[in-house]
């Protein structure tokens, strides 16, 4: 095998603990706002599920709030779990 390949069994770690993460979407009422009370349940429907939270990233609309709405969204998960990820966007072009 060459050396720039990777062997995917040597990657195999029994009896590891397996960490899921899954994104939560940054929910809007109808008049625009961020609906708070729709993703702080959202957040700690996730937790309770043995999941971290993954906020502000494009599924979230990371990309596309505002600076106080990232923050508020951080301030809510962390009010939940320390055990989150946060920011990552992707602008891909087709």
């Amino acid at each position: 095998m060459a050396d720039s390949l990777i062997d995917p069994v040597s990657m195999i770690r029994p009896r590891r603990k397996i960490r899921g993460i899954s994104a939560i979407l940054l929910p809007f009422q109808e008049n625009g706002d961020p609906d708070w009370p729709g993703f702080s349940a959202h957040v700690q429907r996730t937790v309770l599920a043995g999941l971290a939270p993954a906020v502000n990233m494009d599924t979230g609309f990371g990309n596309l709030i505002d600076d106080s709405i990232r923050r508020r969204a951080l301030e809510l998960t962390q009010a939940e779990t320390d055990d989150f990820v946060a920011g990552a966007f992707v602008g891909d072009q087709p």
